[in-house]
C-alpha cells in the first residue's frame, strides 16, 4: 500500500511533461496536480485504518496510544488495539486487532517488529477476549482456542474456560456433575511410607475445572473433559483421610474420600520368662501384638505362622546350642522387630543381670531392676503406690549423636519393669502396645537433612519414667544435596501498568518459592545481587536490556537466570517469566500466569503454579549410561521424561553400602561424583550427551553409572 505522499510523487512524475512548456501550461498542470494530491490525501486518511480521529478518554485516562509514530504496521495495530480494549473501547479494538490479523495471523511470542525489536504478540488471543466482553461467545471460542493451538498463554487459557462456561449455561449442556476414579490407593490401604502417590482421574460430560485435595487446589489453568492428577500425599502414623473433589466449569462438584491407615512401628514383643528345662533346651513364654496383624515369628531355627492375627501368646520348647536366640517378628506391613535374646540357667537366687536381647549391641545398659521371674505376680493399685524406680529403657546400638546417609531412621529397643511398662513413647507420641514386664520395640522415623532430634519415654504403671536423647545427623550426599543443582538467580521483574506494592513482592516471594521448592540453588539473593548490580552500575531498569541481564548472571556465577515482567492492570495481574542460559544466552523456557482476581492469597497460588511450571519444564530425575562413546554419554532420559537440549547432567558412581563396624548396621551408599555432562541431542528414550569438566585423573565413565539431572 503506498502512502498519499508517495502517490502524489508517483503522480507529479507521470503527468509532469517530458520537456519545459510555457508557463500558462505549466501552472494549468501543477494546479492539476496539487488538486489530484489533495484528493488522495483526503481519501487515504479517510479510507486507510489509522490514529484515531478525536480523544478517547475514560476516567481521566487516554486511550488508543502507542509508543512513537503510527506507520500502519501489524504492531501498530496490536498495540493501538490493547490500549483501546484496556478502556473497553470494544468496537476501535476489535477493528485494530482485525487489521493486525490481516497483516500478521499467528500469534508468537517475541515476534520481531524492525532490527532487533520484539514483541509478545496475541492479536487473536486479545480479539477473542473482546469478543467474549461484547457476548460474542462461539468468535471468542474461534479466536481463544486458534491462539492457544499457536502460541499458549495462561491469559488465553484463562478466558477460554469464561467463554465455554457462558456457552454450557446458554445452551443447558452440562447436566451431570463431575465424576472422580482413583486409581491408587485402594480403599481401606495400609502402608508403613511417609507419603504415598495419589493418582487419578476427573472426568465430566463437559469439562472439569478445578481438582482439590484436601481442600488445596491444584494447579490446573485450562478445563477439560478429562483432568488426571498425579499427587504425592505425606502421611501421619494413624488415620489418614484424603478427600479428592473436583468441579466444574457450572460448579456441579464431586467428592470421593480415601482412608489410609499408617503403622511404622515393628510388632511388640512381650517376653514373661525364658526357663532352661534341660540340656541346651529351653521354654519362651510371652506375647505378640501388632495393629497391622502379626505375618510370622522367627525363634532361633523354628518359624511360626501369625496367620494375621494382632496378639498371639506364645509358649514354645526350643533347642539352643549357643549363649542367645535370635528372633525376628514380622508384620502384615513388613515392619520388622528383632534382636537377639541370651540364654543363661538360672538358680534359686535372683540375678542380677536384667533378662536382656542385645538387639545388636554388645554392651548392655545396667539393670536398676531385678528381672522379671516366672510367677512374679503383677502389681496391684496398691504395690503401685510403693514403686519409685523407673523402668530399664534400652535401645540398640544408639549413642546420643550418629549420622546416616538415609531417609529413614529405626528406633528400636526394649523397656521393662517388675511391674508393668504402660507406654512407650517417641517425641511425646505413644507407640501401640499392650503393657507388660518386658518389651521389645521397633519404631520407623522419617528425617530431614540435618538434625533431627528423638527423645525415647517408657513409663511404668506407678507413673515411674525413663528417656533417653537421640541426635541423629542426616547427610545428603553431594550430587542429590541442592547445592548440586542449577545454580540460578531471580533478577527484579520489569513492572507495566500499575505499579502496586503488591506487585513488587513478587520478585521476593518466587526466590522463596525455588527456594522452597529445592529444585534450583538459588544464589544472589537481597545484599548479593544489590552488590552486583552496583558493581556493574546498573538500576533494576537497565534488567529490561537481556545483556545487562546476563551480565549480572555471569558475575555472580550463574548458570541461569530468570527474567520476567509484572502487567498490573485493573482488576487482573499477568506474570512472566523466561530462563536464560548464560553460557549460551539460550532462551530454554517461558512460561506465564493469570488472573483477574488480585489478592495476597491468589498471587501466591500464582506464583506457585508458576515455580511449577519451571519444575516441570526442568525436572528432577535419575537416570543410568546405557552406553560410552568417546567424549559422549548416552543415559536412559528421554523426551519421555521432558529432557532437552542444553540440561546438564552430573555423572556419578555408586559404591559399596556404608555399614557400622560395631553394630553392623547400614548408614548409606558411597557416591563418588565423576563429571558432568550437557546434552546435545533427545531421541524419544534416551539422550546423548558431551562429557564436560572431568576432573583430573577421573575415573572413566562406564556403563551403569548413574546420571542425575543437574
Amino acid at each position: 500500500m503506498f502512502s498519499a505522499a508517495d502517490l502524489t510523487r508517483r503522480l507529479g512524475r507521470f503527468l509532469w511533461p517530458l520537456s519545459p512548456g510555457n508557463n500558462n501550461t505549466m501552472r494549468s498542470r501543477t494546479a492539476t496536480i496539487v488538486l489530484i494530491s489533495v484528493a488522495l490525501i483526503t481519501l487515504c486518511v479517510s479510507c486507510a485504518p489509522g490514529p484515531p480521529r478525536g480523544s478517547y478518554i475514560r476516567d481521566g485516562k487516554e486511550y488508543g496510544l502507542v509508543r512513537g509514530t503510527f506507520r500502519n504496521r501489524w504492531w501498530n495495530y496490536y498495540e493501538r488495539g490493547v490500549s483501546f480494549s484496556d478502556g473497553k473501547f470494544w468496537a476501535e479494538a476489535e477493528s485494530d486487532f482485525k487489521e493486525a490479523v490481516r497483516q500478521r495471523a499467528e500469534d508468537r511470542r517475541r515476534a520481531r517488529t524492525y532490527g532487533m525489536h520484539f514483541i509478545d504478540y496475541f492479536p487473536r488471543r486479545e480479539l477473542g477476549i473482546v469478543y467474549y466482553f461484547t457476548g460474542q461467545y462461539r468468535e471468542a471460542l474461534r479466536e481463544l482456542e486458534t491462539s492457544l493451538s499457536q502460541a499458549p498463554s495462561a491469559k488465553a487459557k484463562y478466558f477460554l474456560n469464561l467463554t465455554r462456561k457462558e456457552i454450557l449455561e446458554q445452551t443447558g449442556l452440562d447436566r451431570t456433575p463431575p465424576r472422580i476414579r482413583i486409581i491408587t490407593p485402594g480403599e481401606d490401604e495400609a502402608t508403613n511410607q511417609f507419603s504415598l502417590l495419589l493418582e487419578g482421574r476427573a472426568t465430566d460430560d463437559q469439562f472439569v475445572s478445578s481438582v482439590l485435595l484436601n481442600g488445596e487446589p491444584l494447579f490446573i489453568e485450562l478445563s477439560s473433559p478429562e483432568i488426571p492428577f498425579r499427587q504425592k500425599i505425606p502421611l501421619q502414623p494413624g488415620m489418614n483421610h484424603v478427600v479428592v473433589e473436583a468441579i466444574d466449569l457450572t460448579g456441579k462438584s464431586a467428592r470421593l474420600q480415601r482412608d489410609i491407615r499408617v503403622d511404622r512401628e515393628g510388632p511388640l514383643l512381650g517376653l514373661d520368662d525364658v526357663t532352661h528345662v534341660a540340656p541346651g533346651r529351653w521354654r519362651l513364654e510371652g506375647r505378640i501384638f501388632d495393629e497391622s496383624g502379626v505375618r510370622e515369628i522367627v525363634l532361633g531355627s523354628r518359624r511360626l505362622d501369625g496367620h494375621g492375627n494382632k496378639q498371639l501368646d506364645f509358649r514354645q520348647e526350643l533347642q539352643a546350642a549357643g549363649a542367645e536366640l535370635p528372633f525376628r517378628v514380622m508384620d502384615m506391613l513388613g515392619n520388622t522387630t528383632s534382636g537377639r535374646i541370651p540364654l543363661e540357667k538360672r538358680g534359686k537366687t535372683r540375678n542380677s543381670r536384667p533378662l536382656y536381647a542385645s538387639l545388636g549391641t554388645s554392651d548392655a545398659v545396667p539393670s536398676r531392676k531385678t528381672p522379671p521371674e516366672k510367677g512374679l505376680k503383677p502389681f496391684s493399685q496398691l504395690s503401685a503406690l510403693f514403686d519409685r524406680t523407673p523402668p530399664v529403657l534400652e535401645l540398640r546400638g544408639l549413642a546420643h549423636e550418629k549420622e546416616l546417609y538415609l531417609k529413614s531412621f529405626f528406633i528400636e529397643g526394649r523397656a521393662w519393669d517388675d511391674g508393668r511398662v504402660v507406654a512407650i513413647r517417641v517425641n511425646g507420641r505413644n507407640l501401640p502396645l499392650l503393657p507388660g514386664r518386658n518389651l521389645f520395640f521397633n519404631h520407623i522415623e522419617e528425617l530431614q537433612k540435618g538434625e533431627n532430634r528423638f527423645r525415647v519415654e517408657a513409663e511404668d504403671a506407678a507413673g515411674n519414667k525413663t528417656a533417653e536423647e537421640i541426635v541423629v545427623i542426616r547427610k545428603v550426599s553431594k550430587v542429590r544435596d541442592v547445592s548440586s543443582r542449577l545454580a540460578v538467580t531471580i533478577l527484579p521483574f520489569q513492572q507495566e501498568g500499575e505499579q502496586t506494592p503488591l506487585g513488587a513482592t513478587i520478585h521476593q516471594r518466587l526466590a522463596e518459592t525455588f527456594v522452597n521448592q529445592g529444585r534450583f540453588n538459588v544464589v544472589a539473593r537481597g545484599p548479593e545481587l544489590e552488590a552486583a548490580l552496583r558493581e556493574l552500575k546498573l538500576g533494576a531498569s537497565d534488567l529490561a536490556d537481556p545483556s545487562n541481564a546476563l551480565k549480572v548472571g555471569k558475575l555472580i556465577a550463574a548458570e541461569g537466570i530468570f527474567l520476567g515482567t509484572v502487567v498490573e492492570k485493573p482488576g487482573s495481574i499477568e506474570i512472566l517469566a523466561r530462563y536464560v542460559n548464560t553460557e549460551s544466552s539460550t532462551v530454554m523456557a517461558a512460561e506465564d500466569v493469570y488472573d483477574r482476581e488480585v489478592s495476597l492469597s491468589r498471587l501466591q497460588y500464582l506464583i506457585q503454579g508458576l515455580a511449577l511450571k519451571f519444575m516441570n519444564r526442568f525436572p528432577l530425575l535419575e537416570g543410568i549410561v546405557i552406553k560410552v562413546k568417546g567424549n559422549q554419554i548416552y543415559a536412559n532420559l528421554g523426551k519421555d521424561k521432558h529432557i532437552r537440549k542444553e540440561m546438564k547432567l552430573i555423572v556419578f558412581r555408586e559404591g559399596e553400602a556404608l555399614v557400622d563396624p560395631v553394630t553392623n548396621e547400614r548408614l548409606g551408599v558411597d557416591v563418588e561424583e565423576l563429571c558432568q555432562a550437557e546434552v546435545e541431542r533427545v531421541a524419544a528414550r534416551f539422550s546423548v550427551g558431551k562429557l564436560l569438566y572431568p576432573p583430573e585423573g577421573a575415573v572413566q565413565v562406564m556403563v551403569k553409572d548413574r546420571v542425575i539431572t543437574k
